[in-house]
């Protein structure tokens, strides 16, 4: 295997790509025995894990005529990407949403990750568009997966039509940019752009009409309409993964096309970029503040952490680019610990008062979830207060004051919201109820999930390190 990495770095999506058509096949004949492909597919995310890692040049390599390009910024995000599949694999698989669909839910979220893979690997508009479509595509399906709901038939036409609005705004900001530039490869059109088009009112157009479809698919106010629908109408093994994959691969396609691309841009991207920050933090976190149920709430604190990041970004600066890339890999690993602690042990569609006894009556289980909630709020020493450290340092190094204090009063109002779950589980009392046991393997891994955010939180310089010197431009 490392001898094939070696000599084809798209070896891993290959990987992925065979494995899913064959065990695709082979649960055609495996009448009864469900369970066996989601083991299948939980070995496949782990042999593509391992062929990434297996990879040691990191020399940025341009492969298929401009196509793709592999470097140490798509290994750091392909590894995340696959062991967050591999995890959401592991807490789905004992599905209670799905009767007779637990195989098509396999397969769709292993041709999304695939999308995935593609899409932070892409190096032309050609293949971001491929990589965006078959992230999206299977998603589409996966949210209306149950056709016996109402609310799963309505989140699915609701992210639907936004998606294909996001899509829309995304191929007319990419053909202005063809017509400009000549040129599909994103590294002959950063030349074109740098050399002659940087005050072109025409390239002003293409970056908001980029940055309209990245903010549809990120949630980012006033693009936010379908993401609490969506969260609260999907069920839940596809919101978990909803809550994190594409959230990863949409900021990569933001990073490669306005970070390393197009690095030279009129200020007034900027100031868009930190005014939807600033919404989207301020909003997401009041409309949270309110709410009662469970995925509600967490929809509109995406909101307020997609918001965190876009101010992050807004530096243009490697140490508030590293800072934004740090906050969105600990928010989605934060995200699928406390969907995976609803999923595993708690009813769907529950309400924050639901929680109420839970310490009574499950003492490890509420640890587990005060840890998340602790990390969430950003409260030390979890990993959550380091990396709403590391932005704030950052907007504090380029003298943004105000921006700073904005974040410190948010995250103040963030903690008053992750904080009733643990008041609601510690110091309320509540009816006596029955909460739901989780295989040994899914209690196993969700119990790396949590203590990952108190380890990481102790030892955080390595994951620091890393997404800085991503961005040592």
């Amino acid at each position: 295997m490392l001898k094939l990495v070696t000599c084809y770095p798209a070896f891993p999506e290959m990987l992925l790509l065979g494995g899913t058509l064959f065990i695709l096949l082979l649960d055609l004949f495996l009448k009864g025995k469900k369970g066996l492909t989601v083991c299948l597919a939980q070995c496949l995310c782990i042999l593509v894990f391992v062929s990434l890692c297996a990879e040691k040049t990191l020399t940025p390599q341009l492969l298929y005529a401009g196509q793709y390009v592999f470097d140490a910024f798509a290994r750091v995000m392909k590894e995340a990407v696959v062991l967050l599949s591999f995890f959401i694999l592991v807490y789905t698989r004992k599905q209670r949403e799905f009767a007779e669909q637990q195989s098509e839910y396999i397969f769709l979220t292993l041709f999304s990750l695939l999308g995935a893979m593609v899409l932070v690997s892409a190096a032309s508009l050609l293949t971001v568009y491929l990589g965006l479509e078959l992230l999206s595509l299977p998603l589409y399906a996966l949210i209306a997966l149950r056709r016996d709901s109402a609310l799963c038939g309505e989140a699915a036409i609701k992210y639907f039509i936004m998606g294909a609005l996001a899509s829309g705004f995304l191929l007319f900001g990419f053909s202005l940019l063809y017509g400009l530039t000549g040129s599909l490869e994103l590294a002959h059109i950063a030349t074109q752009v740098n050399a002659n088009l940087l005050l072109s009112p025409s390239y002003l157009v293409v970056l908001v009409l980029i940055l309209v479809a990245v903010a549809f698919k990120l949630g980012i106010v006033p693009f936010h309409m379908w993401i609490a629908d969506v969260y609260e109408g999907a069920p839940l093994s596809v919101t978990v993964y909803l809550a994190s994959v594409p959230k990863l691969a949409v900021l990569a396609l933001f990073i490669r096309v306005f970070v390393e691309s197009l690095t030279l841009a009129p200020l007034m991207l900027f100031h868009l970029l930190f005014a939807l920050g600033v919404l989207s933090l301020v909003f997401g976190n009041c409309a949270a503040l309110v709410q009662k149920s469970l995925r509600r709430l967490l929809a509109y604190s995406t909101v307020g952490n997609m918001g965190l990041v876009f101010l992050a970004f807004g530096l243009s600066s490697p140490q508030g680019d590293g800072s934004a890339l740090f906050y969105a890999l600990v928010y989605t690993f934060s995200s699928i610990a406390v969907f995976g602690l609803i999923l595993l042990f708690c009813e769907d569609r529950m309400n924050i008062d639901d929680l109420k006894g839970l310490h009574a009556q499950r003492p490890y289980l509420a640890f587990l979830f005060l840890l998340v909630m602790l990390s969430l709020a950003g409260i030390p020493p979890l990993i959550g207060f380091d990396a709403k450290l590391f932005v704030i340092t950052s907007l504090l190094h380029q003298q943004q004051y105000a921006l700073a204090v904005l974040v410190v009063i948010m995250s103040v109002v963030a903690a008053a919201y992750y904080l009733k779950w643990v008041r609601a589980i510690y110091f309320e009392k509540g009816s006596e109820r029955k909460w739901m046991s989780a295989s040994t393997l899914s209690t196993l891994f969700i119990n790396i999930n949590v203590l990952a955010l108190l380890l990481w939180g102790i030892f955080p310089s390595t994951l620091m390190a890393l997404t800085y010197h991503l961005f040592s431009y």
